[in-house]
């Protein structure tokens, strides 16, 4: 079990603890918030007994200042949970019981990023949204990233790479920080957000430069040449937070990966899982933390795949920028469908979810524009 902050003994608000439902009237107030399970929960018992089973030891949790900011988009939880229990309770006694199916992305609107300090139109390559509800996007083109606030639609910080950023990741240790991989660096940055500002807390040193980047459980999982040139063979590599080798990947040993330009990478929620999109292979591989190969993706409409993107259900969505579509991916590696194509994008890229948003996720349709859009997943349960 990760969190920010391990011990807290002052709740921070007035939210019912979902877990202790059972015990009313001894419900207790909350004091963090779980991003598996979608729920806030007090520090005693209920936090002790979540790092005790094996199920859920490994849940990440929310304290701190990552509460404050997660309270401001949910309702209560307590009350959501009670109607969530009569709601399945009335669910199971029906002879036919209806499984929501996605659908359809929709656009719901759209934002314009651009600083003040761009000299080029903006190409978003991967984006992510942090524990304050902010989004990082990686601009190629500008060699900068952002730190753009949906709240009020405004570019809050810019910080400046020389070789261009390539692609990020939300740390596991605190959701407020993000790991950047920068071409022609042999390295990881440590990026901090504080008060609206983005800053470099450390480079962290790797024997290659590094294309994808993604935190697992313990670490982080980077795609990265191989005889540290640019245009050397590459593999997807397990590394230690301080940058040493755990686990390679290596073409010679896993013979159902050919590597091709493998240059984005995400993990799934609970850090056990790496997807690596490979843009020459028109592939997506998943990959445990301990060395297995659990599918490789293809499909016909699956061209040049670029950012990637895993939900709280653990699925995949992958942005096809040849094929101007994103797909859905279920955890076993089945096509669930097509949730969005249009004709008109060009060059797709940035996909990230909002997970203090139910089933919302940005991406950026045109990769030469000063915009991103902003979409719902629509089940067949929605009006």
């Amino acid at each position: 079990m990760e969190t920010i902050n391990e011990e807290i003994s002052v709740p921070y608000v007035e939210k019912l603890c979902a877990q202790c439902l059972d015990e009313i009237p001894n419900i207790r107030t909350t004091t963090g918030f779980c991003r598996q399970c979608k729920e806030f929960i007090c520090s005693d018992p209920c936090l002790r007994q979540h790092a005790k089973f094996r199920l859920t030891k490994t849940h990440r949790f929310i304290l701190d200042d990552g509460l404050k900011a997660f309270l401001k988009n949910f309702q209560n939880v307590g009350e959501a949970s009670l109607q969530n229990k009569e709601s399945e309770s009335a669910d199971e006694s029906s002879e036919t019981k209806r499984v929501p199916t996605i659908l359809q992305a929709v656009l719901r609107t759209e934002y314009n990023f651009r600083a003040d300090s761009d000299r080029e139109i903006c190409s978003v390559h991967a984006s992510a949204v942090i524990a304050s509800g902010h989004i990082v996007l990686v601009d190629l083109k500008n060699s900068n990233i952002k730190l753009f606030n949906p709240e009020i639609r405004k570019c809050m910080s810019v910080l400046k790479f020389e070789g261009g950023p390539r692609d990020l990741c939300v740390s596991n240790k605190n959701p407020n920080e993000v790991y950047i991989a920068e071409k022609g660096v042999r390295g990881i940055h440590h990026v901090t957000s504080t008060r609206g500002v983005l800053a470099i807390k450390e480079t962290i040193g790797t024997e290659g430069e590094c294309f994808g980047i993604a935190c697992i459980k313990d670490g982080l999982a980077v795609t990265t040449t191989v005889n540290k040139t640019y245009y050397g063979q590459q593999e997807l590599r397990l590394l230690e937070y301080r940058g040493r080798v755990k686990r390679r990947f290596s073409a010679d040993k896993y013979k159902q990966i050919a590597y091709n330009m493998p240059w984005y990478l995400c993990s799934n929620m609970d850090g056990q899982r790496v997807l690596m999109s490979d843009f020459g292979n028109h592939t997506i591989t998943c990959v445990d933390i301990d060395g297995d190969v659990i599918f490789v993706f293809k499909d016909p409409a699956l061209l040049r795949p670029a950012s990637l993107a895993s939900d709280a259900n653990f699925d995949i969505f992958a942005v096809s920028q040849r094929g101007q579509c994103v797909h859905h991916i279920s955890q076993d590696g089945a096509k669930k469908g097509v949730i969005y194509s249009e004709k008109m994008m060009e060059f797709p890229g940035g996909i990230a979810f909002d997970y203090t948003v139910t089933s919302r996720f940005y991406l950026q349709c045109t990769g030469w524009s000063d915009t991103i859009q902003v979409f719902d997943l629509v089940t067949d349960r929605d009006p």
